[in-house]
């Protein structure tokens, strides 16, 4: 189903149960989500959506797809002119969830690669609190976003967070580019699949850093290139156990690695070090088995 005006606004309030429009796009000038009745419950349901606006997207409750991707793209206009209002902003407490991939854009037209991103001007994403990302597949985010509270990405696969040689197919994969356009609070990578962590450098800006997963693996996932991570703190937090390739040294506060967050299986778990790794901790170092 396709909701198109010429110069005019798209504004979105309480819309669930439309699974019969299928696959919705929205395209407009200014596009914004919202809850109409001020009763808390303005959450906006689709099979899957694409919204793209010339001068940006306002989102002011939850959004979710059920069945496909969830796109945002907030400056489809493309005239190298930028400008705040031409970005993304996301209310205090925002959930995305999206069924398959989630695609966040404030400079659309100019096809980023999804690890990258593109850093001038106030074309961004921009969160007045806290954001949480949720994926069934990929989140591509191609612009800095900046979140005045904590942001939260909440995955179902495998996650690959740096540079590396290769990625899993279907995994979420974030690299040190597109790490490095963020700036929060704090910053929550959650999956019950596994994490994977290499090359992650200058990423100060994304505060304090929690993983948590079934398994944890800092070095290149198998591969030849395994580089130091450093993070203005980090917080591990594993099931089954965690694998340390590389260095880690954190800038601003702790290092805790937990390799058994389940206390109650003896089978797995524990921390495994390969020779001459060295762990740099600005704080405590914490280490747990």
């Amino acid at each position: 189903s396709f909701f198109t005006t010429g110069a005019g606004d798209i504004y979105v309030s309480d819309v669930d149960d439309v699974y019969n429009l299928g696959d919705v796009m929205l395209t407009g000038d200014q596009i914004t989500f919202q809850d109409l009745a001020a009763d808390g419950l303005g959450l906006n349901q689709f099979a899957s959506l694409d919204a793209r606006a010339r001068n940006g997207i306002t989102v002011n409750t939850s959004l979710t797809t059920t069945g496909g991707d969830l796109t945002l793209d907030s400056d489809t206009k493309d005239d190298g002119v930028v400008g705040v209002a031409d970005g993304v902003t996301f209310a205090d407490g925002v959930v995305l969830t999206s069924a398959g991939d989630l695609i966040l854009r404030a400079d659309a037209g100019k096809d980023y690669p999804a690890s990258d991103v593109e850093p001038f001007g106030e074309s961004d994403l921009w969160a007045v609190g806290d954001l949480t990302l949720a994926a069934g597949g990929a989140v591509l985010l191609q612009d800095v976003l900046h979140v005045g509270g904590g942001l939260t990405f909440d995955l179902s696969g495998d996650i690959f967070l740096g540079n590396f040689t290769d990625v899993a197919d279907g995994a979420a994969y974030l690299s040190t580019a597109t790490m490095q356009g963020i700036s929060a609070d704090s910053i929550a990578f959650a999956t019950d699949g596994d994490i994977f962590v290499n090359d992650v450098t200058g990423v100060d800006g994304m505060g304090a850093v929690t993983l948590s997963a079934d398994e944890i693996a800092f070095g290149d996932f198998g591969g030849v290139d395994d580089q130091a991570s450093a993070f203005a703190s980090l917080d591990a937090n594993a099931l089954s156990g965690i694998t340390v390739d590389t260095g880690l040294s954190t800038s601003m506060g702790d290092l805790t690695l937990d390799g058994d967050t389940n206390s109650e299986d003896k089978i797995s778990g524990g921390i495994t070090f390969a020779d001459g790794v060295t762990l740099d901790s600005f704080g405590d170092p914490i280490l747990r088995a």
